[in-house]
Formats: C-alpha cells, structure tokens, sequence
C-alpha cells in the first residue's frame, strides 16, 4: 500500500498543480472531482462540484447555502490536509 499512497498523493498534487496553474479553467477541477468520487472522497468532489455550478449559475442561493454548508462540516480538516501538501 505505500506505493500505492505514493501514486494517490502525486495523482492529487498533480491536480492541484493543474487548478493553480489555470485557475479559470473549470474542467480540470471537474476531474478532479471524479478522481476524487473514485477515492471515496464524495463529499470533497460535491464541494468542488457545486463551486463550479454557482460559479457558472446567477448566483443560486440553494448552491451556495450547500457550499458553505458543506465547508462548515468539512472545511478546517480540508484547509489542514492542503497546509500538508508538498510536506514530508
């Protein structure tokens, strides 16, 4: 497994590489969204995707209620995970 774990973390910074370099591109956060649904990471990808969908909507206050919702559960362990990112 820590092959494995290698190839998962350098997959993810990879995208994360891709979003900071084209921050206006939404396709690349959208597949990582998917990566993400086949990680079992669910309800990271609904974040990122229901960003995506207010970004692009009239500003539908159903998404961003969810979103803020959804980083009100999950938002500090998130923000502390990406403080770990290019550590180690």
């Amino acid at each position: 497994t820590g092959d494995n774990d290698m190839t998962t973390e350098a997959e993810k910074a990879g995208f994360l590489n891709s979003i900071i370099a084209n921050p206006d591109d939404d396709t690349v956060r959208l597949a990582y969204a998917d990566w993400l649904d086949e990680h079992g990471e669910s309800v990271r990808a609904e974040f990122i995707r229901v960003q995506v969908a207010y970004a692009a909507s009239d500003g539908d206050h159903r998404l961003w209620r969810r979103a803020d919702a959804l980083r009100e559960q999950h938002g500090e362990r998130w923000a502390a995970e990406a403080g770990c990112l290019g550590k180690g």
